[in-house]
C-alpha cells in the first residue's frame, strides 16, 4: 500500500506523486519544442518545427538546432489524470479555511508590493501588473529561502557535509539537538510517498522511531517574518491547515503510536520551537483531512486508488524513460 524513499535534496511541497512514491515534478511534452532568441535579433522564438524556424520580428530563417531543446513541462492537473498520479496532502489543506492572521500578512504583502512599484512611477496597468509580480517575486523568495533551510537540516540530521550561513546554521543545531535529546534509534528525513489505497501522497520533513518504537514525526514552517514565528511560538497554536497536514501524513504512512510536532523555524534567526499535537487534535486533524481529501476528488471527479487497483498507472522511472526517450 504504502511505499517510501529517502531522496538527497530536500523540497518544500510537490504537487503530485507517483505510485512508486516519489514526487514527480515535469512530464513529457506531448510535441518537443525549440526555445531560444533569434541569432540575428534576439527576439524570442518558440517552434516545433524540426528544420527551421523564421523569426517574425527581422525575417531570418534559423536552424533550429542552435535552440534550446524543451522536451518536458510542469505537471499540470490533467497532466496528473493521464499519468494517474496522486495529489498531495499538503494540497489537502488549502481545502480547511485560510487562517485569518495569514489572511493578514498576504494583505500586507500585497501593499508593501503596490508601495514599492509606486515608488518606481509605474500607472495605471503597467502599475498594476508590475504589484502582481513584485509580490509573487516575495512569495517565492520566501518560499526558495523555506526550501534551501530544510535541504540544510536534512543534510545535518542525514549526517552529509554541507555549508550554510549563520541563521541556517543556527535552525540545523536546534533541530539536531532537539532531535538528539529524544532518544532516536532511526529515522527518515524528506521521506516521500504515496498510499494507494487513499490514492494521495505527501512529504514528510522528519520521521523517525524513538527506542521505545514510538513515531516522531515532524514538520517544519519556516517564516519570513520573526514575528509570525514569534507569535506562533508563543502561542503555541499551529493554524488548523498545519494540523490537518501533519495528521494527513500520519494516518496515511500507517498511523499508530506518535508524537507529532509542528516545528516553526524563524528565516531572521534559524531560532525554533517545538509544537506538540495532542492526540485529539491530531484525530481531529484526520477527519478534516479524509473530508477535504472526499471533497478533493469529488470535486475534480478524479480517484487515483482505481487505477491503483486495477494496475493501469505509470511509474515515476516509466515517467523519466519517456522525458529521455522525447530528448534522443
Amino acid at each position: 500500500m504504502l511505499v517510501a524513499e529517502n531522496p538527497v535534496i530536500a523540497a518544500e511541497s510537490h504537487h503530485y506523486y507517483a505510485g512508486d512514491g516519489p514526487p514527480v515534478e515535469t512530464v513529457p511534452l506531448g510535441k518537443p519544442k525549440r526555445e531560444g532568441p533569434c541569432p540575428v535579433c534576439r527576439t524570442p522564438l518558440k517552434t516545433t518545427a524540426k528544420n527551421s524556424a523564421k523569426c517574425k520580428e527581422c525575417g531570418t530563417t534559423a536552424d533550429v538546432k542552435v535552440l534550446d531543446l524543451i522536451v518536458e513541462k510542469d505537471v499540470t492537473f490533467k497532466d496528473a489524470v493521464k499519468f494517474n498520479l496522486s495529489p498531495s496532502v499538503s494540497a489537502m489543506k488549502s481545502w480547511s479555511p485560510t487562517p485569518q492572521g495569514l489572511k493578514t500578512y498576504n494583505q500586507i504583502q500585497s501593499y508593501d508590493a503596490m508601495i514599492e512599484t509606486f515608488k518606481h512611477g509605474a500607472s495605471d496597468w503597467t502599475w498594476k501588473k508590475a504589484a502582481v509580480e513584485r509580490q509573487k517575486f516575495l512569495k517565492d523568495l520566501t518560499m526558495d529561502r523555506g526550501t534551501q533551510m530544510h535541504g540544510y537540516i536534512q543534510k545535518a540530521l542525514d549526517g552529509v557535509e554541507y555549508k550554510c550561513d549563520s541563521i541556517a546554521q543556527t535552525a540545523c543545531d536546534a533541530v539536531c539537538a532537539w532531535i538528539d535529546e529524544q532518544g532516536v534509534d532511526q529515522h527518515h528525513t524528506e521521506r516521500y510517498f504515496c498510499n494507494r489505497e487513499y490514492g494521495c501522497g505527501g512529504t514528510i520533513d522528519y520521521d523517525g522511531i524513538l527506542t521505545d518504537g514510538t513515531r516522531l514525526i515532524l514538520d517544519y514552517k519556516t517564516k519570513q517574518s520573526h514575528d509570525s514565528y514569534e507569535k506562533l511560538a508563543t502561542s503555541q497554536k499551529p493554524f488548523d491547515e498545519y494540523i490537518v497536514q501533519l495528521a494527513g501524513y500520519w494516518w496515511l504512512t500507517g498511523g499508530g503510536a506518535a508524537l507529532i510536532y509542528c516545528v516553526p523555524i524563524s528565516q531572521v534567526t534559524g531560532e525554533s520551537t517545538f509544537i506538540h499535537i495532542p492526540q485529539d487534535r491530531v484525530m481531529w486533524g484526520k477527519e478534516c483531512f479524509l473530508a477535504n481529501l472526499r471533497a478533493w476528488k469529488q470535486h475534480k471527479e478524479y480517484w487515483p486508488e482505481d487505477k491503483y487497483h486495477s494496475g493501469e498507472w505509470t511509474s515515476s522511472t516509466r515517467i523519466k524513460e519517456l522525458i529521455l526517450e522525447a530528448s534522443a
